[in-house]
């Protein structure tokens, strides 16, 4: 919208190449543009502006205001949500043609996309997942569903193992894993055991299934990835920021503090725990009372942080690892006690360095006595 003053500009990014520029001009004018962009799998199509006074991140100039991911494609292998509105469980899931997988092969394949082997717990699930087989070419693909020496079936995930769609004379212990077989309404149609691997010719594909919320906001992290509120940039089907520990947010122009400025615009001096989210959003901790919230206060130098467990120093006493509110022999014998290399959690090594040294010995006999911060 022209926020940051005239001549700002609408840049069409296709895995960061450049693809077209639309000029808004002043501030609060609009653009109606339609575009057809030829992608592939995986491709990152990325709306982004720049104007005066706002520089980004990563140096290309432009802000993000919409990310999203091309995968997958809107054909055989899409992934498709189970609403909740409309009954289900919010999960997300995918029938992926690759033939001839023995299962083992499946569950780490759908692993690596950040789900696992669908699990089919209810009737209604059932159902749903029959869409899938109703509409496209692949008939029998792996399930999450498995049994060891002919013992009871269980669900990779853990839950409870009552609900069951068994072919006629199925399940007929010729295998151990399950597959879900036959198209549409047949008399066919239904959960059949396969053996694992020699029978891998016979399966045409994988049943994927997504419930993860890494970042515990109520959605399954797979949509918002599809849908370009959280990045993936390794394609591991879980959002970048779950990978990396830090908060997630949104890259299609957030204002946290309301200013009326992006968050992506006000980064520089203003995000010293480098999360891409603006300090004064964060409410730290300041336990010195200086100004500085802790992690900006360690990571500028004003305070040190010797243990490395993001409070300063100077608002505890490290030395005090007893936590008695004394530094005495106690402290001491317990560094002799650890002397050398010493793993976490290791209170004896107070510099956090791996190894129980005369330097942590130093620490102890330089805070000797009452310890309170």
């Amino acid at each position: 919208d022209g926020s940051s003053g005239d001549g700002t500009r609408i840049r069409l990014f296709v895995d960061d190449q450049l693809i077209d520029t639309w000029l808004i001009g002043n501030v609060g004018a609009t653009i109606d543009a339609d575009f057809t962009v030829p992608v592939q799998q995986y491709s990152k199509i990325r709306l982004a502006f720049d104007s005066n006074g706002c520089s980004s991140i990563d140096g290309d100039g432009v802000m993000p205001v919409l990310q999203v991911s091309s995968y997958p494609l809107q054909t055989l292998g899409s992934a498709r949500q189970w609403k909740v509105e409309d009954g289900g469980n919010g999960h997300w899931y995918m029938l992926s043609e690759e033939g001839q997988l023995t299962w083992f092969e499946a569950r780490s394949r759908a692993v690596s996309l950040g789900g696992y082997l669908a699990t089919v717990t209810s009737q209604e699930e059932e159902e749903f997942r029959n869409t899938f087989l109703d509409t496209d070419s692949i008939s029998t693909p792996w399930i999450g569903g498995y049994t060891e020496g002919n013992s009871s079936w269980k669900w990779i995930t853990g839950e409870s193992w009552g609900y069951t769609n068994w072919a006629p004379s199925e399940p007929n212990n010729g295998g151990t894993r399950a597959i879900m077989g036959g198209l549409g309404d047949c008399s066919g149609c239904g959960w059949y055991d396969y053996r694992p691997e020699s029978d891998a010719p016979f399966v045409a594909g994988l049943m994927i299934e997504w419930s993860a919320d890494c970042n515990n906001d109520g959605v399954v992290d797979y949509g918002q990835i599809l849908d370009g509120t959280f990045a993936d940039e390794d394609q591991n089907g879980v959002p970048d920021c779950c990978d990396q520990g830090v908060p997630c947010s949104s890259p299609s122009g957030e204002d946290c503090n309301g200013n009326g400025v992006l968050d992506s615009c006000e980064l520089e001096d203003n995000d010293c725990n480098a999360n891409g989210i603006p300090d004064d959003c964060e409410m730290f901790d300041d336990c010195n009372a200086n100004g500085l919230g802790d992690p900006c206060d360690i990571a500028a130098g004003t305070s040190q942080d010797i243990n490395a467990d993001g409070v300063p120093d100077e608002c505890q006493c490290i030395a005090d690892f007893v936590s008695d509110g004394v530094v005495d022999f106690q402290e001491v014998l317990a560094v002799l006690n650890d002397w050398g290399p010493c793993g976490p959690p290791c209170p004896p090594d107070i510099n956090a360095d791996g190894v129980v040294s005369f330097i942590d010995l130093l620490r102890v006999l330089d805070a000797w006595g009452p310890c309170d911060p």
